[in-house]
């Protein structure tokens, strides 16, 4: 048998944005990089072939460019390299784009800009899968994104295809049983009326507790119910088999230390105001698992929880020094303890010498704000938050609500007989 020109390739795609494509995407690089499956990190390519949001990346040439922000968890937090970090990001769809589009499409050059997308996110792909085994292809938004100009997923997955890559598609929902069928359905009917048929499904945020009840009830309907309902329908094709429900992981969904910095200051590091810079810089990704407004002197210790951050106001020395005694007693007790401390007003008069050693001495993250508590607690709960290329802590829950719940038990068989081997 000849040997493929191009790895086999997982292509990721949801059922709508900020549905778990990215964590998918991890958690199925963190499952091929497993001791079970066996590739190095060296053997696995990523690509997000269109993109919606960029950061700056700094390549071995030290210089910077800008690409999609899912980029640096991979190259970060998965060590996974490319000889050009650009062809990780081909089409960054910009503001703008589909006035673009539609103009040129009257004007009859619609399919000239389409073809100048296709061909670099071709050539990208060639520099990607260069050296790979397998490769992750990360699909962008919902479904529909990019359909202006003819890159949505499904347009992407045949282009793959024409170019002969072996592709694996993979469709995430978010769990339940309704409302996942619900999800899933118009999806699978238009990526099949595009030839592009799904061929497995994952199903995240999971409730622990009802993991055994929505897979029994999802795969009794995707064999019983769904077959009789649609596959008279032209192009529909049976449903793809379940790969995985995983679990809810709800530390995700937390914010760290170093995020809170992120969001409050401009710069990216010196924010500690009272944190020497001997301290690891771990301490600063402490996930916060609740957020306590402090407005008592003493009295407050019984409610302080491992994980919490505390807001207090600056000069309220009493209240800061009886906090961070409090939280060494947790931490003799083998607990957790704070995740951080933030102090608010900074403008107001009245903190102590004793109090700025005792913060600067502590193991707590403090951030210094001149912005009242109410003001600091509401930026908190509107932040959106999203994982980041120096979550380690995060990354391996992922990697292990994967690893353990992600079924690769036919991959090896499927990337041998896709390469050709």
């Amino acid at each position: 048998m000849a040997t493929a020109k191009y790895p086999p390739t997982f292509f990721v795609i949801g059922t709508d944005r900020n549905i778990g494509k990215t964590v998918t995407s991890m958690g199925i690089v963190s499952k091929l990089t497993s001791d079970a499956v066996g590739f190095k990190a060296s053997e696995v390519g990523y690509i997000k072939p269109v993109g919606q949001q960029t950061s700056l990346i700094r390549t071995a040439q030290d210089e910077n460019i800008e690409v999609d922000k899912d980029i640096l968890l991979f190259t970060e937090l998965y060590k996974l390299r490319c000889r050009d970090y650009r062809a990780m990001s081909p089409v960054v769809w910009e503001g703008g784009y589909s006035e673009m589009f539609i103009d040129a499409a009257t004007r009859g050059e619609l399919l000239e800009k389409r073809e100048e997308l296709c061909r670099r996110i071709c050539e990208a792909f060639e520099v990607v899968s260069e050296g790979k085994k397998v490769v992750v292809c990360e699909g962008t938004g919902q479904p529909g994104v990019g359909s202006v100009a003819g890159v949505s997923n499904g347009d992407v997955i045949n282009l793959l295809k024409g170019m002969g890559v072996p592709v694996f598609t993979v469709l995430v929902a978010r769990g339940g049983i309704g409302s996942t069928i619900d999800r899933l359905f118009p999806h699978l009917l238009s990526m099949n009326c595009m030839d592009c048929q799904v061929d497995g499904m994952i199903v995240n945020a999971v409730r622990a507790d009802k993991i055994e009840k929505v897979r029994d009830y999802l795969q009794r309907y995707y064999r019983d119910a769904f077959p009789l309902l649609y596959c008279g329908f032209t192009k529909v094709c049976s449903p793809p088999p379940i790969l995985g429900l995983i679990p809810e992981v709800p530390e995700l969904e937390y914010p760290s230390m170093r995020l809170l910095a992120e969001t409050f200051f401009d710069e990216q590091i010196d924010l500690f105001r009272f944190t020497t810079a001997s301290k690891p810089i771990e301490s600063a990704d402490w996930l916060v698992k609740g957020v306590k407004v402090l407005s008592l002197d003493h009295g407050f210790e019984s409610y302080l929880e491992d994980g919490d951050l505390v807001i207090v106001g600056i000069n309220a020395n009493d209240a800061i020094l009886s906090l961070l005694k409090e939280n060494q007693r947790l931490k003799n007790e083998g607990r957790r303890g704070l995740a951080g401390l933030i102090l608010s007003c900074s403008q107001a008069p009245g903190i102590k010498i004793e109090t700025i050693n005792a913060v600067a001495n502590s193991e707590v993250p403090t951030l210094v704000l001149p912005n009242d508590s109410a003001d600091i607690v509401r930026r908190i709960v509107e932040l959106s938050v999203k994982i980041q290329p120096y979550d380690v802590l995060k990354r391996k829950y992922v990697d292990k609500a994967y690893q353990n719940h992600l079924d690769f038990s036919w991959v090896t068989d499927w990337i041998r007989k896709a390469s050709g081997d």
